[in-house]
Parts: C-alpha cells; sequence; structure tokens
C-alpha cells in the first residue's frame, strides 16, 4: 500500500507524456513587470541627471578656484603678475558669454637687453625725457608703450609711451628723480605690465601649466560674472565675433593686479565668476528658458581685490535675472565653501 501511494503521488507531478510541469509567469504578468520597471525608470531619470549636472558644476567650481589658486601662488613665487584667462567658447551668437576652457598667463621676464653689452643712452631736457637703447629695432618686440624702465640698478621706474625702434620717450617721475648723466651709457632694466589692448594681449601664455578643460556640460557664465562696484558693468559681450577673452591677474604680493576685458582694465573690485550649465545659457540649442542666476544649482566663485582670497559660495534662487545684485550679495553672506 505504501509503494502504491508514493507511485501515485509522482505520477500526479507529470504531465501526459510523463514530462514534470513548471510554473511560472503569463504574458500578461511579464507585461505588467516591463511597464513598471519603464514607470519607475522614467521617474528616476530627471532625478539622477540633476543629480549629475549638480555635481558638473560642483566640480568646475573647484576646478576654477584651484586653478585661479595656482595662478596666485604663481605670482607670489615669480614676483610678476600671474593670472587666468577665460577663453570664450566661439565667436557666434551666443557662445560668446560662456567659457569651458582657461589658461594660465603671466607677464614676460624683465629685459635687459639681447646681448651681455646692451645699454641705454638717457638724454633729459627740462622735463622731457628720452632713452636710446643699443638693440634698436630688436626691442620693439620685447619693450612696448606701458612698460617701466629703470636705469643703473637704482632710482624710479618711468613709464614708456612710445619705442621709435630702441628710441624711447619716457613718462619722468619728476619728485622721485635721481641724478643722471646725459648721453652715458648704463645698464637698464624693463618691467613689462600685464595689458590688454584691443585684442592684442600684451601676455604669455604659460607654457609650464597645461589649459584647464571644464567637465562636461559645466562653463563659466559670462553673461552675469563681473565686478562688484558696478553689477552693470560685467563680462558678457553684445557684439558677434569678439573672442576677446577675460584675464583675472595677480600681482606678486596676492592681491588682484587687475581685471582685463575688451579694452578695459579695472582694479580694486571684486570678481564674482557664475559657475553655471551650459543649458542654462539663454539663446543656446538647448536653452531650457532658466538661467543660471535663477538656478540654486549654480556656483559663484570670488576673488577679493585686496587679499586675493578666492572662495566658492552658494547661489541664490532669485526671480528675475535683474537681481544679480541681490545674487551677489547672498553669495557674500554666505560661509565659504572652500572650494568644495
Amino acid at each position: 500500500m505504501v509503494r502504491t501511494s508514493s507511485i501515485t503521488a509522482k505520477r500526479s507531478n507529470t504531465g501526459a507524456k510523463g514530462r514534470a510541469i513548471r510554473h511560472g509567469l503569463t504574458l500578461i504578468e511579464l507585461v505588467i513587470v516591463v511597464a513598471l520597471l519603464g514607470l519607475l525608470t522614467a521617474i528616476a531619470i530627471p532625478g539622477v541627471q540633476m543629480a549629475v549636472e549638480g555635481r558638473a558644476v560642483r566640480e568646475a567650481a573647484r576646478s576654477v578656484n584651484v586653478y585661479l589658486g595656482a595662478a596666485r601662488n604663481r605670482a607670489k613665487v615669480t614676483g610678476r603678475p600671474v593670472g587666468v584667462a577665460f577663453q570664450r567658447f566661439s565667436s557666434d551668437d551666443p557662445y560668446y558669454n560662456m567659457c569651458i576652457t582657461l589658461h594660465q598667463v603671466e607677464t614676460p621676464p624683465s629685459y635687459a637687453g639681447g646681448t651681455m653689452s646692451s645699454y641705454a643712452q638717457v638724454y633729459f631736457s627740462g622735463s622731457a625725457l628720452t632713452a636710446q637703447l643699443s638693440d634698436g629695432a630688436a626691442t620693439v618686440t620685447k619693450v612696448k608703450v606701458g612698460d617701466h624702465i629703470q636705469f643703473n640698478h637704482q632710482g624710479p621706474w618711468h613709464r614708456i609711451t612710445e619705442n621709435n625702434n630702441g628710441a624711447l620717450t619716457l613718462y619722468p617721475e619728476p619728485n622721485r628723480m635721481y641724478p643722471l648723466l646725459n648721453g652715458v651709457a648704463m645698464p637698464y632694466e624693463v618691467r613689462c605690465q600685464p595689458r590688454l589692448t584691443g585684442t592684442t594681449a600684451i601676455l604669455e601664455r604659460a607654457a609650464y601649466s597645461k589649459p584647464l578643460q571644464l567637465p562636461l556640460d559645466a562653463v563659466v557664465d559670462l553673461t552675469f560674472s563681473g565686478l562688484k562696484a558696478d553689477p552693470s558693468n560685467h563680462f558678457s559681450c553684445a557684439t558677434p565675433g569678439n573672442t576677446d577673452p577675460v584675464v583675472v591677474m595677480f600681482s606678486p604680493s596676492g592681491g588682484l593686479e587687475g581685471v582685463y576685458y575688451g579694452s578695459n582694465r579695472k582694479d580694486g573690485e571684486k570678481v564674482y565668476l557664475l559657475i553655471g550649465k551650459r543649458d542654462r545659457i539663454p539663446g543656446t540649442s538647448a536653452d531650457d528658458g532658466l538661467s543660471n542666476l535663477r538656478d540654486p544649482e549654480c556656483l559663484w566663485v570670488t576673488v577679493s581685490p585686496r587679499s586675493g582670497l578666492i572662495n566658492t559660495a552658494e547661489n541664490a534662487q532669485v526671480a528675475d535675472d535683474s537681481q544679480i545684485t541681490a545674487a551677489r550679495d547672498f553669495a557674500d553672506d554666505q560661509q565659504s565653501m572652500g572650494g568644495r
């Protein structure tokens, strides 16, 4: 009896041809599961995308902070102004108002002539002061208008107002003059001054430092970046075809030497750089109508004029783009995030 019951139970789990019956999901159940997975994925994608974009902005702000700090340290080490050039992405509208590539730039080293026997002869008559450099025409590429020259390793630095093939016209420092021998040959030193003249930069791209490329989809939004004193005096460009960079220069003391954009030079003002998202640049193909200024996920990188200290701060969620002063004030009030 026991054996017969065992055989009967075994046969009850087999089909007509002796095959085991397998339990699984029906087609309808599979369709429902796939639909639920698709729905959950659709719900999760926007959140994941926002997290990725926010991470790109934070990484870009950290990179800009560190890159500026490296230029500041370089200026203190070399004793010459060193800075960062924010290159406009393109000359086409509206891409000239965003930056994704940064370069370190510096003023050339002091120039004291092309040979060991180079010299200058100084001539003065009343308030007029001129000098003739022995290198002649060779100095045209080295000595520029606006540079400063010192003779015999002492005395004041005189600003050069003209260089005609080595014949210099100088702006004398009347209250700091010291006796100069008229026409006597003496050594000289020329210190270059950082500046932009139109589209010509009197700066050298630093060979020791590689360009900084910001993470994908992160940009420096030049539309709202600018200076503290006058919020309307920002770095945006309204002229298509203009690719002049924005240059932030540090002095050997560590403070700001000046900020250059186009033919402008400003000093003594705090710098505000808005780190945002590419699809928040007005007019781009991905523009979704929300500017970086109104996006709380964007960040500010600021540079203090006197100390040159670089901070990263949160962005306010302002109501419209005209509230740029409120957004910058909010950044000033926030505790520094230390370039996180």
